[in-house]
């Protein structure tokens, strides 16, 4: 079968040669090549085509039974051949699953010669179960006083104020009596004119404006001329 299969080869490359000569292009006389039209006829492709499937249908039955065996090793020189341990794999034992355990079961036992054990110490719920006491957010409930509802008391009223505008504000300056020296200061003192009147009974601090006497400051002392210092001396 090998050799028939070695024939069948050399005829078709032999073939395939022939084909691609008979393509091949013919030099001209000039040494330009000259372009030939061949024409391949219908018997030459029916030949073809008539090897290909023959050597389909030949190779369609071959099949490898015989797999290629190993050879015995060879000694090199006055060595011994190498011999490998087998491969060893160590059994693993069966996961086993115990049931949920009772605190009774889970005690250890205290033998006479080990070391002192001490049993697990069992948190009580009550402890993790305390009441967290919050704080009140609301201003306005009696039960919330003392300096932390006045500084709240106190932002709020800040909050309030900040997008008035400078109109408003010398408005209600007015009518709350509480002077106006500026927007940013006029918001500091109805914050804490609204803060007295709240938690100090409504009686609020009454608010002294300073004044300069500048005929009594000493940049008003006239100076001296040079000409009066002349006629005393």
């Amino acid at each position: 079968m090998v050799i028939q299969l070695g024939e069948l080869e050399d005829k078709f490359v032999h073939r395939i040669r022939q084909v691609a000569t008979g393509l091949g292009k013919v030099p001209s006389s000039k040494g330009k090549e000259a372009k030939t039209e061949h024409v391949c006829s219908s018997g030459s492709s029916g030949s073809e085509a008539s090897i290909t499937q023959d050597l389909s249908a030949r190779t369609a039955d071959l099949v490898i039974t015989d797999k290629r065996k190993r050879g015995p090793d060879k000694a090199v020189g006055n060595s011994p051949p190498m011999e490998s341990l087998a491969k060893r794999t160590f059994g693993r034992k069966q996961a086993t699953f115990t049931g949920r355990l009772t605190h009774a079961r889970a005690k250890i036992v205290k033998s006479p010669g080990s070391a002192k054990r001490k049993n697990a110490v069992c948190t009580p719920l009550s402890a993790c179960k305390k009441k967290m006491t919050h704080l009140t957010t609301g201003i306005e409930t009696p039960h919330v006083k003392g300096s932390l509802a006045r500084y709240k008391y106190r932002k709020l009223m800040m909050h309030e104020l900040k997008p008035l505008d400078a109109s408003e504000l010398q408005r209600m300056c007015r009518e709350e009596g509480v002077p106006y020296d500026g927007k940013v200061d006029a918001i500091f003192n109805i914050a804490d004119h609204r803060t007295y009147l709240k938690f100090d009974g409504g009686v609020a601090p009454e608010q002294h404006i300073e004044t300069i006497n500048i005929e009594g400051s000493e940049a008003a002392k006239p100076e001296k001329n040079d000409d009066e210092d002349d006629t005393a001396l």
